[in-house]
């Protein structure tokens, strides 16, 4: 087939690949978040241990919304 070419932009595969590992890590900090919710309600977890942890998932998964959850 003649006139057909095929896309190769490397920058749209990176930004692609970028915003699905974003999207990625934003579901990972609200399932870690709602986990440490669930521990705490059972009295597994205290509420300072649940804030201590909270901070290490936002390091971790570096959520943009960050500001929000806190």
């Amino acid at each position: 087939m003649q006139g057909i070419t095929r896309r190769t932009d490397t920058s749209f595969l990176e930004r692609t690949r970028g915003k699905m590992r974003t999207e990625a890590n934003e579901v990972m900090y609200k399932m870690a978040e709602f986990l440490l919710k669930k521990m705490q309600e059972n009295g597994l977890i205290s509420a300072e241990e649940r804030e201590k942890i909270t901070v290490l998932n936002i390091e971790t998964f570096s959520p943009e919304l960050a500001e929000v959850y806190l």
